[in-house]
């Protein structure tokens, strides 16, 4: 089971990241989403996690956990979504999204315990993240 981090800047990037693509002229490598996972450049909210992690444990529960650093001059609120997803068709089988006020410079935890529940070695998990001014 593997944790994908996305950029969301839109709908585009969510797609290209979600099937693998690289994006340019390149094709898609036989490693797939390993490709995309080394020639994305993480910019906006997700830069602000620090130690995500969304995992299962043996019993299929998935559960996400990490911290969320306010870089910022003002206070942000963070939208941090986890969502599981079948590695063939990416049908998404869980989600959850938390939202988290962060003053300032400050950082806070995040963690949503056994979201989704389901056993099966062909899932992945994405964490997305947005940010506004609180």
């Amino acid at each position: 089971m593997r944790t994908n981090v996305v950029v969301v800047t839109g709908v585009v990037v969510v797609l290209a990241a979600l099937t693998g693509c690289s994006g340019g002229d390149k094709k898609p490598s036989a490693a797939g989403s390993t490709a995309a996972a080394t020639s994305l450049q993480a910019k906006g909210a997700i830069t602000s996690l620090k130690g995500a992690a969304c995992k299962a444990d043996a019993q299929g529960r998935w559960s996400l956990s990490g911290k969320v650093t306010n870089p910022a001059k003002n206070a942000q609120t963070y939208k941090v979504t986890a969502s599981v997803v079948r590695n063939k068709g990416y049908a998404v089988v869980g989600s959850k999204v938390v939202t988290v006020k962060v003053p300032a410079g400050q950082t806070r935890s995040i963690a949503a315990a056994n979201f989704a529940t389901k056993v099966d070695k062909n899932l992945r998990c994405v964490i997305m993240a947005t940010s506004a001014s609180a």
